[in-house]
């Protein structure tokens, strides 16, 4: 199932109602199978199914010339749309309104996975509807559902889609499910590996830098005291005796050529 994401979609997959038909459909054939689709449709809280389809004696509708509609319908309400119906409903069984409702509801999630946004006019087309309050009423009951949740814009005239319910994708199309799933991992791939290459060159480049200036501070001090060496530049504890012994010659020479207050002239 393709889906846009939804709090229920786990639960509404496939819910208890749908499985008690699948147990039923194990014995049930003609008629009575065609019976249990007619729940299915009608049921409120069964909105996909492919686990229906799938039962044998179920498929043996499909096989049955006077029975063929029930399964047709079916295979509508789990992969087409309101539009499938009309284009077809001549040959296939009424609708009641909860079922048509359905069918609507689910034509809009058709709609949501491949526009974000859908103009009232585009759904008031589709859905046969007459009136913006129409169009509001399906999806707000939609919504009410889990079936999308999505925000309307009366002032524009526009639903913005935020998620919806998975349907079910038919047999037809699952060779291109699969590879655009494939084409969609090889480019998630490649991304992948073009960041962890930009992670592992930013990482290099660090170490490198660090390297370079721990390599610069040592050239630096080794230049530095060739520099001292060169100069004749005595070590830090040669000035401060150097600075003693001059103080000390200094305070000699200051005692020596001080004059004596207790010398005696002759006159």
């Amino acid at each position: 199932r393709v889906h846009g994401g939804g709090d229920r979609l786990q639960s509404m997959a496939c819910p208890k109602e749908a499985q008690q038909i699948c147990l039923l459909a194990k014995s049930a054939r003609g008629r009575a199978a065609t019976s249990l689709v007619s729940q299915a449709l009608s049921n409120p809280n069964i909105f996909v199914f492919g686990e229906i389809l799938s039962c044998p004696n179920i498929q043996a509708l499909n096989n049955d010339p006077d029975l063929q509609k029930h399964y047709r319908l079916l295979e509508i309400f789990a992969y087409g749309t309101y539009s499938d119906y009309k284009a077809n409903s001549q040959s296939l069984p009424p609708l009641d309104s909860d079922q048509l409702l359905k069918l609507k509801q689910l034509t809009i999630i058709s709609l949501a996975t491949t526009n974000k946004i859908i103009p009232y006019s585009s759904l008031s087309a589709v859905l046969d509807c007459e009136s913006d309050q129409q169009i509001e009423d399906i999806l707000m009951d939609a919504i009410n559902k889990d079936l999308i949740k999505a925000k309307l814009n009366q002032r524009l005239r526009q639903v913005e889609i935020v998620s919806f319910l998975g349907r079910d994708v038919p047999e037809s199309q699952l060779r291109d499910l699969v590879e655009f799933f494939k084409k969609w991992k090889g480019g998630a791939d490649q991304l992948l590996a073009e960041i962890e290459g930009h992670v592992q060159y930013i990482q290099d480049k660090k170490r490198a830098e660090a390297i370079a200036r721990e390599d610069y501070a040592h050239r630096l001090e080794d230049v530095t005291d060739r520099t001292k060496k060169q100069m004749g530049m005595a070590p830090l504890d040669d000035y401060e005796s150097m600075e003693y012994r001059s103080e000390e010659r200094r305070s000699k020479s200051s005692r020596i050529n001080k004059p004596r207050s207790d010398r005696k002239f002759r006159s």
